[in-house]
């Protein structure tokens, strides 16, 4: 007989997370639904994922705990609920009820008590599951009880067991209730012994097992920590009276079930808030059956449950599938297995190689891959399907889009492979759903061999000219180190904060600008280069250790890693398309996207990077694309009659703020433009744009007042895109990629406008990263095709390598392909550069 699966769930505290989490999201009546969609969200992916006989969620009563009895002010600084959370709680109350959930509420006890008393008492004769991200239900895992453990946002859930918590924390569960007495807990406003941070904590329970024990161990404590001991020992055993959960409370009137699901109730409230019908799917299993499609927007979703997997049949002889109209394909970690199956079952392994050699099998065929990026060269791949992609155009924000991380940790080998086969289906119905298919054959599949072919191409390393440099940093680095050993006095870690921050301070008596959170000194970029503009005509010290940290830098962090990376005289690094929020590219291994060309060490450095004997570097670089894209987005008038006359954006925008012609606008005026407009498109506040222009907050906002009146067209895209995203749980750009708030956003209410942020600049710079990898594609089909390599991309620039003699043609052909590569409502520009080293470009 198969065990009862119960899931509990802590009801206010995963409303909470929904509510700060996601989005401001409101019904058109006005009522706000993001905890509501956000709870159900999370509550249904814990339904789906573990499939329970039961669900009962546990709320808060209103009204004073048993715990205000012991300690009168327990949780007496907590801030006033807001309003837009309280009002959501009625439609979550309603929904629960229509689906048939109980609910356990009772006065004087906390939702953590009834989660905890159920878990103890119901474990017996049923597995338990809590969806809780409350640290205090720790202390019930045991035999039969599991948390699923909410770890971002609201997609992502931690399992967490009696035996992963011990590996973590060092301690068994039921110690927690000891621990959170030791630290305390500011949220619940629960005192704890001063001095007792988290590491203290778990080492002392680790060597003494309670409380109790540590008392008696006290005197082995160093003597600032035996004093506190001895000062609030008695009030430790007090507090874990508060923290520790009443697992004794009689639950008979919770055991069985009462609710009754009722469908057609449950799709009224969400018709009612308009709220996609989705919601509703893992409550009413069988409308998933038999619901269509239809009108509604689609809702981001994890990767769902498949119950039944394809498995292995027969291993046969790597010609044997030639026949098959369909294949997936994976291959091992270190690049040197190959899996092949076809989707019955028949499976071949072997080495990669020996797959390459085979060029009839995969030709003319479906072809599913886990890496499509790590089986280039194979032959037939050019219609293949790549999981990673699938995956990262339904989820850019989340870091595991592999095989590996998506067939539930099975190993390399012909089952794992297999999984490509429901994998594919189900990602390319999501896909669909929200009208990206043709986004990823036209853009992102064939993006990857344009990447792998100018990974191969490579940056030459002029090796001598990097020995003289890193000899040069070296030299440089030892002078500066002996200037600032002249005023310590003796030796000093100039890698420690902490030694810095007393030299600072306490040797030298300089003034402190600012503390660290752990309230020692703070010695970061601004704190020094403030010193300088203060003391630097009396004390060279601050100055020197700026030099010496941007020596170290550039000695560390660039000099040695590509001198490390050259192979043959050439620097092959990885460009990434899968792994950032907004589309755009990432390098590694080494990065070569981001290297300091602002300063002369970062052009000495730039100056090793050549195109090799006998080569040239072209590049072209995209001129203000997000703010053209901006302007077709927008469709605001005034910018595109300055980008269609060819005028200075900035200059122009600096002239419409202040009110004067744009003949009179200085640099001062139009660098403050500058700010205003990417500011702006970047979601920023009149407090960071005050901070950014060093003015008052009322004057940045009569700043930001006269840019979007100047440019209505602006403030309307704007407000639009927030709603739309609001309203669809994700933000879009002009060709269709998606990125879902509730995957941006962390949980803490801080992070609500960082979503609003997201929402108002991934249209820009997702579909400026869309424009600049279809030029990639142009430009490998034309130019790498012809024997001028493509080398470098580096934000909306990309680099190719030619001879001198071909420079002139090649940089034309570049700025036609680049400017080709869409057509926008305006002209898009670009500038181009030739030299022989980066440089130069």
């Amino acid at each position: 007989m198969t065990e009862r699966r119960i899931l509990l769930v802590d009801g206010h505290g995963i409303a909470f997370r929904a509510f700060f989490a996601l989005p401001e999201m409101t019904a058109p009546n006005g009522t706000h639904t993001n905890a509501a969609v956000g709870f159900f969200n999370m509550l249904g992916r814990a339904v789906t994922a573990h499939q329970p006989d039961r669900v009962v969620v546990a709320f808060d009563m209103k009204g004073p705990t048993f715990r205000h009895e012991l300690f009168a002010d327990y949780k007496a600084n907590r801030p006033a609920t807001p309003p837009e959370f309280s009002e959501q709680m009625p439609i979550i109350h309603q929904l629960l009820a229509s689906a048939g959930i109980d609910v356990m509420e009772s006065a004087g006890l906390e939702a953590d008590d009834l989660i905890g008393a159920a878990a103890c008492q119901w474990s017996e004769d049923a597995q338990i599951l809590i969806l809780s991200s409350d640290k205090d239900i720790l202390q019930v895992l045991g035999p039969g009880v599991t948390i699923l453990r909410p770890a971002k946002g609201v997609s992502d859930v931690e399992i967490v067991t009696a035996e992963s918590f011990a590996q973590e924390w060092g301690f068994p569960p039921r110690l927690m209730v000891d621990y959170l007495a030791l630290v305390g807990d500011k949220v619940d406003n629960v005192p704890g012994v001063p001095s007792v941070g988290d590491k203290t904590a778990k080492r002392l329970l680790s060597s003494y097992g309670s409380i109790e024990g540590i008392l008696e161990h006290a005197d082995e404590q160093t003597p600032a920590l035996r004093k506190k001991l001895g000062e609030f020992g008695a009030q430790a055993l007090e507090t874990r009276k508060l923290t520790k959960l009443r697992c004794d409370v009689d639950m008979t009137q919770f055991e069985n079930q009462s609710a009754q699901p009722d469908e057609k109730s449950f799709n009224a409230v969400l018709d009612g808030l308009a709220i996609n019908h989705r919601l509703a799917r893992p409550f009413f299993p069988t409308q998933a059956a038999s619901e269509g499609q239809g009108a509604d927007e689609p809702q981001v979703d994890d990767v769902e449950t498949i119950v039944l997997y394809p498995e292995p049949a027969e291993e046969v002889p790597l010609t044997t599938l030639i026949g098959a109209p369909r294949l997936a394909v994976d291959v091992s970690d270190d690049g040197e297995t190959a899996s092949v199956c076809a989707p019955g079952g028949q499976w071949w392994s072997g080495p990669l190689a020996e797959l390459k050699g085979e060029s009839g099998v995969l030709s003319r065929r479906k072809v599913y891959c886990s890496d499509l990026k790590r089986l280039f060269g194979l032959t037939g791949l050019s219609g293949s399907w790549d999981l990673k992609t699938a995956h990262y155009l339904l989820h850019p924000d989340l870091t595991a889009h592999g095989l590996p991380d998506l067939a539930d940790g099975l190993p390399f080998g012909p089952e794992r492979t297999l999984r490509l086969f429901p994998l594919a289906e189900d990602l390319n119905e999501k896909i669909e759903s929200y009208g990206m298919t043709d986004l990823m054959k036209t853009v992102d599949l064939p993006l990857l061999p344009a990447l792998v072919r100018m990974e191969q191409a490579g940056v030459h390393l002029d090796g001598p000219a990097m020995v003289a440099f890193t000899a040069q940093l070296e030299a440089s680095l030892d002078r500066v180190s002996g200037e600032i050993l002249t005023y310590a006095g003796g030796p000093i870690n100039l890698n420690s904060p902490k030694q810095v921050g007393e030299l600072l301070f306490e040797k030298l008596g300089l003034p402190v600008i600012k503390r660290t959170a752990q309230k020692g000194y703070s010695t970061d970029v601004s704190v020094l280069e403030t010193l300088c503009r203060s003391v630097g005509d009396i004390c060279p010290v601050p100055a020197l250790l700026l030099e010496h940290r941007e020596l170290s830098k550039m000695l560390s962090g660039f000099a040695v890693p590509l001198a490390a990376a050259s192979r043959d005289g050439l620097i092959h690094s990885t460009f990434e398309a899968q792994t950032t929020g907004t589309g755009r590219l990432s390098s590694r291994d080494p990065n070569l996207q981001n290297l300091p060309n602002y300063s002369e060490l970062g052009g000495q450095l730039c100056r090793c990077l050549t195109a090799g004997p006998g080569g040239v570097f072209v590049a072209a670089d995209y001129s203000q694309i997000e703010l053209r894209v901006l302007a077709h987005l927008s469709g605001e008038r005034r910018l595109r009659e300055i980008f269609e006359a060819g005028r200075d954006i900035h200059t122009e925008t600096a002239a419409m703020i202040l009110g004067i012609p744009a003949d009179s606008v200085t640099k001062e005026q139009r660098r403050m433009a500058k700010t205003v407009t990417f500011g702006l498109l970047y979601g920023m506040s009149a407090f960071g744009l005050a901070d950014r222009l060093s003015v008052g907050q009322a004057e940045a906002r009569g700043i930001m007042d006269a840019y979007f009146a100047a440019l209505p067209g602006v403030r309307e895209y704007v407000d639009a895109t927030v709603a739309e995203a609001r309203r669809r749980g994700y933000s879009q750009t002009a060709y269709g990629r998606i990125r879902p708030l509730d995957e941006v956003a962390t949980g803490r209410q801080t992070d609500r406008g960082h979503a609003r942020r997201v929402a108002i600049n991934s249209p820009v710079q997702g579909t400026a990263a869309d424009i600049t990898k279809m030029a990639m594609i142009a430009v490998d089909r034309e130019l790498t095709a012809a024997g001028v390599p493509m080398v470098l991309q580096v934000h909306d620039s990309i680099v190719c390598r030619t001879t001198p003699e071909n420079a002139e043609s090649v940089g034309k052909k570049l700025a036609e392909l680049m400017t080709g590569a869409v057509k926008l409502s305006v002209p898009l520009a670009v500038e181009t550069k030739t030299g022989k080293t980066l440089a130069d470009v």
